[in-house]
């Protein structure tokens, strides 16, 4: 059902958005959400999104190949200047060796940090240029629109993002464990946050991905797949190539019921923004959970409550009830929302 007005009433004559802009500013929240649109007089096109997808996934790789060039070779300068520096060869007594093994640890904690940010700063750069290519403008195009939920619900709806992944785990852990790739970036989080950069680093990664993945699957992908084929379908195909992303099966797995999510809250809200919060939140959390909770002997965290601080429960308590929470009150407001412009199309 229609939250918005008919696409008859929204349509300029000969009802075609993209040759009349103020037809265009006149869709600027139906563009997300696909409310309201209806059929143009020219089909949308769509065959161009696996290619931009593709080139997509080719330029994260590629970023983060040059983010590892980059902290390499700064690594190996800063090595050999300083062993320079102190006259040191390589038969001195191993202190050559010892400095090798030093910087092998910083390179270690700061590869992830660097493969981060160059690769999502690529992945963002291409939806950026993709939708500057449309005859859209591209606020619209991707997204990047007011919508019509209050500000105050966009805040609710990300904090609601953690409960979803939480849920989403404990169910998922009777079936599947980890694998050696997400136990591996664990690590990497833990040693980076036992360094004492535990807060830098779950901004970042919560910043990072939260906008640049959001523009590409739910601004630039899911934008025009909602428009193209509908809310179901679109919503749908937008999340699951956004859980293909992330290659690992068990992290695709596990973040695909927050792609479903994060695409509701942007078809539902009419703007991507919403996604982006929660996104973002749902990543700071869980970087600061890895980081930040108790480990045991073995170094893997410790996920038997009677092991753990009593401080650390009540926290643990608090932040997963106010989560869920919010995702109820999510839900019941959306729906309310959606009630109410209903009610206001005469």
């Amino acid at each position: 059902m229609s939250n918005l007005p008919s696409s008859d009433s929204l349509l300029p004559l000969g009802g075609d958005p993209e040759g009349d802009p103020e037809g265009r500013d006149r869709f600027a929240d139906a563009a997300v959400s696909g409310q309201g649109v209806g059929k143009w007089s020219h089909p949308l096109r769509v065959w161009h999104l696996p290619l931009v997808l593709i080139v997509c996934v080719v330029a994260h790789q590629f970023g983060s190949l040059v983010g590892f060039a980059l902290v390499g070779g700064v690594v190996a300068y800063q090595n050999g200047q300083m062993t320079e520096q102190l006259g040191i060869s390589d038969d001195e007594g191993g202190l050559s060796d010892q400095l090798d093994r030093a910087n092998d640890a910083a390179f270690g904690q700061i590869i992830i940090i660097a493969s981060v940010v160059f690769g999502q700063l690529a992945l963002g750069l291409v939806a950026l240029g993709a939708a500057f290519l449309s005859p859209w403008s591209l606020p619209q195009r991707l997204g990047l629109t007011r919508g019509h939920w209050p500000l105050r619900l966009w805040f609710v709806a990300g904090l609601a993002a953690p409960s979803v992944g939480m849920l989403w785990s404990l169910i998922l852990q009777n079936f599947v464990d980890d694998s050696e790739s997400l136990k591996e970036m664990s690590e990497v989080f833990a040693s980076i946050g036992s360094a004492g950069f535990a807060v830098p680093l779950a901004v970042l990664v919560g910043l990072m991905p939260g906008v640049c993945e959001e523009l590409v699957f739910r601004g630039y992908l899911q934008t025009r797949l909602v428009k193209a084929w509908g809310p179901l379908a679109g919503l749908c195909v937008a999340s699951v190539l956004f859980a293909g992303f992330h290659f690992d099966p068990v992290h695709v797995l596990g973040v695909l019921p927050l792609g479903f999510y994060f695409g509701w809250l942007a078809w539902s809200s009419g703007s991507i923004f919403p996604a982006m919060f929660a996104h973002f939140v749902n990543n700071l959390i869980g970087v600061l959970a890895i980081t930040l909770l108790p480990r045991g002997e073995t170094g893997e965290l410790i996920e038997n409550t009677e092991d753990l601080p009593v401080a650390v429960v009540m926290i643990i308590f608090s932040v997963v009830l106010t989560s869920f929470v919010c995702l109820v009150a999510t839900i019941r407001q959306a729906r309310q929302i959606g009630v109410d412009s209903r009610n206001a199309v005469p």
